[in-house]
């Protein structure tokens, strides 16, 4: 037996939905291009030091996109050979541990969208602001241990 389709409303969602969630990065803010940038400038000199090339953006696809901060280290650096000790959270950004260069990377993301800002993705923002007027619960979340 066939279940009737819920009728949607006019925000294209069924009539039974009522709250919604937006993430921050990448779909409320475009922030994508700067985290490559900071993780490009965060791993470039720690290949460098290890006679390796550049940082490559199909490396960031494959190893860092995606994945928790140190997890994304860890990835990267494995799929290069290079091993560094594990460290704490609590590394500074120059440790030359997993935590202290995922640190590094945090430290330089922050630092980029303060200085240059962040742009929104104006239909996103539209659709929330419509979400809300129709009365439904929102929340903006993000995947983000500690900062942006």
């Amino acid at each position: 037996m066939a279940v009737p389709p819920t009728p949607l409303t006019p925000l294209g969602l069924p009539g039974s939905i009522r709250a919604a969630l937006f993430d921050m990065d990448g779909v409320l803010t475009q922030t994508s291009a700067l985290h490559r940038s900071a993780w490009k400038a965060t791993f470039d000199p720690v290949l460098a030091a290890a006679g390796q090339g550049e940082f490559t953006m199909r490396e960031y696809a494959e190893h860092v996109d995606g994945r928790r901060r140190y997890d994304g280290v860890r990835a990267l650096l494995t799929s290069r050979g290079i091993t560094v000790p594990e460290g704490t959270p609590g590394d500074p950004p120059e440790a030359e541990t997993i935590c202290g260069i995922g640190n590094r990377k945090n430290f330089a993301v922050t630092r980029a969208i303060a200085t240059e800002g962040v742009d929104t993705f104006p239909g996103t923002v539209a659709y929330l602001k419509a979400v809300r007027a129709a009365g439904l619960a929102t929340a903006v979340v993000t995947a983000s241990a500690g900062g942006p």
